[in-house]
C-alpha cells in the first residue's frame, strides 16, 4: 500500500493526478482495529470545496481552529478545508485550553470557524462564548445533548457532523435551517 518516500516524489517529468496519494492516517474507524487510510488529492480538494460552501467559508478571510490533534482523523477537515480555500489554520498553544480560556484564545486569534465536541461546549460560560468573530460552529465526535444545543443554537450558526449508518461519511445537520 505504501511506497518508499523516494518512489513517491514526482520527478519534473511526471504529472500528479487527482488519484495520487495526498495523505495517510491511521484510524480505528468503527471497527476498533487500527488501519491505514490513504486519501487522494481529489478527495482533499472535494472536501475543501464542499466545506467552503456548506460551512460558509470565505476564501482568504476565514480562520479555522485546529482543535483536534493532528494524529486524529478529525484534524483532516480542520487542516485541509481551510488550506484548500486559501484560508488560515489557527493553531493554539499545545497546553490543554478549555472553557473561558479557549473562548478568549479563539477571540484573540480571530477564529471564524471551529469544530468542537459537545462536551467542550457544555463547559463554556454564556458570557464568553461564542467569542467575537466566530461565525460558524460545527459539533462533532459525539451526540449533542439537547440542553447544549438549546443553549447555543440561537447564538451562533451551528452544524453537527455525525456518522451515518455505514460510518464512512458524516451526515451534516444544519440546526439553523
Amino acid at each position: 500500500m505504501f511506497k518508499r518516500a523516494s518512489a513517491v516524489v514526482a520527478s519534473s517529468h511526471e504529472q500528479m493526478t487527482g488519484d495520487d496519494r495526498a495523505y495517510a492516517i491511521y484510524t480505528s474507524g468503527s471497527t476498533g482495529k487500527p488501519k491505514g487510510v490513504v486519501l487522494p488529492h481529489r478527495g482533499l480538494v472535494n472536501l475543501g470545496y464542499s466545506i467552503r460552501h456548506g460551512y460558509l467559508m470565505s476564501v482568504q478571510e476565514s480562520r479555522m481552529l485546529l482543535f483536534a490533534s493532528p494524529s486524529f482523523d478529525a484534524s483532516v477537515l480542520e487542516i485541509f478545508a481551510p488550506l484548500a480555500n486559501a484560508c488560515a489554520v489557527v493553531m493554539l498553544p499545545p497546553d490543554p485550553i478549555v472553557g473561558d480560556s479557549l473562548a478568549r484564545a479563539m477571540a484573540d486569534a480571530k477564529v471564524t470557524h471551529a469544530v468542537l465536541p459537545p462536551a467542550v461546549l457544555a463547559g463554556m460560560a454564556e458570557d464568553c462564548f461564542p467569542p467575537a468573530g466566530l461565525k460558524v460552529l460545527m459539533t462533532a465526535g459525539e451526540a449533542i445533548p439537547s440542553e447544549v444545543l438549546a443553549r447555543w443554537r440561537n447564538k451562533i450558526y451551528m452544524l453537527n457532523a455525525r456518522p451515518n449508518r455505514d460510518h464512512r461519511l458524516p451526515t451534516i445537520c444544519d440546526y439553523n435551517a
